[in-house]
């Protein structure tokens, strides 16, 4: 069962304790699901809801994190800041997820292979048990490819691109994460 959209947790803990109990009656997802994921965003996740999705039979939180940078998280319109991030896999931790996950994004214009290695190694010293790891892509309709095509924005370098792609597979290697697709690792 996967909850997705990064926008459940900006229900109520009570509004996500009644929906889980409406699904559970109405698919029995409780007693059959393998695998129960919430998505959620780092600014929504406190450890009421957290606590609520654990005992309405989720066991696997996505923590849309994308950056440890400011100045990236503000370029993609992110409601959150970076101790926001950080607070809300401790939380889950505190409300007994053992199995967590978050995604990252790389290869942002202006962005040095440094301080992605540095924002890497900080998320995998969390103990995360998956990792996605996207490279940036310039989507058709989105607002970075308008400014992209404007001139505004350039893409990050492709040297500077597979710098990145290959210091995420080495760090997380290193860290007990094994790629299975181009950008997840458990």
């Amino acid at each position: 069962v996967f909850m997705g959209g990064g926008t459940p947790t900006y229900h109520s803990a009570d509004a996500l304790r009644q929906f889980l109990s409406r699904l559970d009656n109405s698919t029995g997802f409780r007693a059959s699901a393998t695998e129960v994921t919430v998505e959620c965003n780092p600014e929504s996740l406190d450890e009421e809801k957290a606590v609520a999705l654990r005992e309405g039979g989720v066991d696997r939180l996505s923590i849309g994190v994308q950056s440890l940078r400011p100045a990236i998280l503000e370029r993609f319109g992110r409601a959150h800041t970076v101790d926001q991030a950080f607070e809300a896999v401790a939380a889950a931790r505190r409300a007994g997820f053992e199995r967590l996950s978050t995604d990252l994004i790389y290869a942002v214009p202006g962005q040095a292979a440094e301080e992605w290695r540095s924002d890497l190694r900080q998320v995998l010293d969390l103990g995360l048990e998956h990792l996605s790891a996207y490279n940036l892509t310039f989507e058709p309709g989105t607002a970075l490819e308008r400014e992209r095509r404007a001139g505004r924005v350039e893409p990050s370098d492709e040297e500077v691109e597979l710098e990145m792609f290959w210091d995420t597979r080495r760090l997380d290697r290193e860290a007990g994460l094994q790629a299975y697709e181009i950008s997840n690792l458990s």
